[in-house]
């Protein structure tokens, strides 16, 4: 058997075979995530949920609770990524996006809604609700389960998650 060397068409025929693949990728990738992602509904018997920002020592805490919206209606939407694209940038990071330059994979969380009132009002300021103290784990944050936390407050649970740099 001969062994012979690619020739030069060989070596632009395989670059071009690689460079469409990966524009087809970033393509598809692209359109995939066209409004993504979806709110899911509220299925609890609270249909605001309200959204406040605090430290808690070294910690920041983001607190989901049940919210009666004012009639002005002048209250502004929570981001699903408190610090926008440095937040999906940081998760890209976690599960090795970054690393591989598919940051861009998560990009689209930096600009995605909470479906939660930033400083709403409280539903019923003056009955306790339970309280349920939310820990994303290592390597995680704050808002990594804001869709799951916004469900349990839509149930009358004040959820704090806290977000925390000890692992």
């Amino acid at each position: 058997s001969v062994c012979m060397s690619p020739t030069p068409s060989d070596l632009i025929r395989g670059v071009l075979t690689a460079a469409a693949a990966a524009g087809s990728f970033r393509a598809g990738a692209a359109v995939a995530v066209i409004n993504q992602p979806r709110l899911p509904p509220l299925t609890g018997p609270f249909k605001e949920v309200g959204v406040r920002y605090s430290r808690a020592g070294s910690a920041r805490v983001k607190t989901f609770y049940p919210a009666a919206l004012p009639d002005s209606n002048q209250l502004e939407e929570a981001p699903y990524c408190t610090d926008g694209r440095a937040t999906s940038d940081g998760m890209a990071g976690l599960v090795g996006f970054r690393q591989l330059g598919l940051s861009f994979l998560l990009a689209h969380l930096a600009n995605a809604h909470s479906g939660c009132w930033l400083g709403a009002p409280p539903v019923h300021p003056e009955r306790p609700l339970p309280l349920l103290i939310y820990s994303h784990g290592f390597g995680g944050n704050m808002d990594m389960g804001s869709y799951l936390m916004r469900q349990l407050a839509s149930h009358g649970v004040v959820v704090a998650a806290v977000e925390h740099t000890d692992g």
